[in-house]
C-alpha cells in the first residue's frame, strides 16, 4: 500500500473512532472520505442521502477549509 493510501486510511480509521465513541454508535458513519492514493488528491463530502461530491485538494490543509461542511454532517448524525 503506498504511503500517502495508508496515511489517509489511519487518518480515516481515526475519524471514525472517536465519532464512534462520541456519538455512542457502533456502526460506521461516513463524514468525508479522503482519497490521497492519485496523484490528484481529493476531499469526498458526504450528503444527508451518503452521496460523496469530490472536492479536489493539493495539501491535507486545505479540508480546514470545509470545516462547516463537516460539522453540519456531523450534527445530522447527532439529531438522529
Amino acid at each position: 500500500m503506498p504511503a500517502n493510501e495508508a496515511a489517509g486510511q489511519y487518518l480515516n480509521d481515526q475519524v471514525n473512532e472517536r465519532l464512534k465513541s462520541a456519538l455512542g454508535s457502533a456502526r460506521p458513519l461516513p463524514i468525508a472520505r479522503l482519497h490521497f492514493n492519485r496523484t490528484q488528491k481529493y476531499l469526498g463530502l458526504v450528503d444527508a442521502d451518503k452521496n460523496e461530491t469530490r472536492i479536489p485538494i493539493e495539501h491535507p490543509t486545505e479540508i480546514y477549509a470545509h470545516a462547516d461542511a463537516l460539522r453540519e454532517t456531523v450534527r445530522r448524525y447527532h439529531e438522529v
